[in-house]
């Protein structure tokens, strides 16, 4: 039973949850490079959404290039360089 409920998990983790790191596609998308089209895509329709309402944007679209470094615990490298400059 649990073999069977950590597959579910971990198939809804890489194949189903937009992850924030990730600008919002799974991990699946990312490792097949299948993001890159994907992300191509939401800054050419941000861009129209803008051109055809600029009174609604204050800022500029997000930034939805590829992330090229992945960190699962980001706050804890920065941690570990702190504490090695000590």
């Amino acid at each position: 039973m649990a073999r069977a409920w950590v597959q579910t998990f971990v198939h809804w983790y890489n194949e189903v949850h937009h992850h924030s790191a990730l600008k919002f596609v799974t991990p699946g998308q990312y490792h097949c490079s299948e993001d890159a089209a994907i992300l191509a895509q939401r800054e050419q329709l941000y861009a129209a959404a803008r051109n055809r309402h600029p009174e609604r944007w204050c800022r500029s679209t997000r930034d939805w290039r590829r992330p090229n470094i992945i960190l699962l615990n980001p706050g804890y490298l920065a941690k570990t360089e702190e504490e090695a400059t000590r």
